[in-house]
């Protein structure tokens, strides 16, 4: 009887637990506009260097897809603004990552990153024409 209870016990599923609600990370170093590097506090003097993701936003990438040439360098030209500006909020300061997530966008963790000064990032790019909603988005259109 104590085995079968322990094989069934066994047999389910882990529970889902839920990650911390929120995680305070120092930027490292910015890759592109919606992409950096930091190093994240998980608690009980616990780090990880993690590669981050903007949740909720697409900007221009820096090594652009499209066809016609005046079309890439104006996506190319709006990319390293989106990236100057993500380093200029960013580099060597500490952020506040809200939910996040791992499994997507290529294995980088995905968050709402929330700047020093309270602002959220995704919406500081939004605000300079520098980033769109998300997914992967056409910047090739004048």
């Amino acid at each position: 009887m104590v085995i079968t209870f322990l094989c069934a016990y066994s047999a389910q599923a882990a529970p889902d637990i839920p990650g911390p609600a929120q995680v305070h990370a120092q930027v490292i170093r910015v890759i592109d506009g919606d992409t950096f590097e930091a190093m994240a506090y998980l608690g009980m003097d616990v780090y990880r260097q993690i590669t981050i993701r903007v949740a909720g936003i697409n900007t221009p990438e820096l090594r652009s897809r499209c066809e016609d040439n005046d079309a890439r360098a104006r996506e190319r030209a709006l990319a390293r603004q989106a990236r100057d500006l993500s380093q200029e909020m960013l580099q060597d300061r500490v952020v506040t990552l809200i939910r996040p997530r791992t499994g997507t966008w290529r294995g980088r963790m995905v968050a709402e990153v929330v700047l020093e000064d309270g602002r959220y990032l995704a919406e500081v790019l939004t605000a300079a024409d520098l980033s769109r909603g998300e997914g992967r988005l056409v910047w090739c259109a004048p």
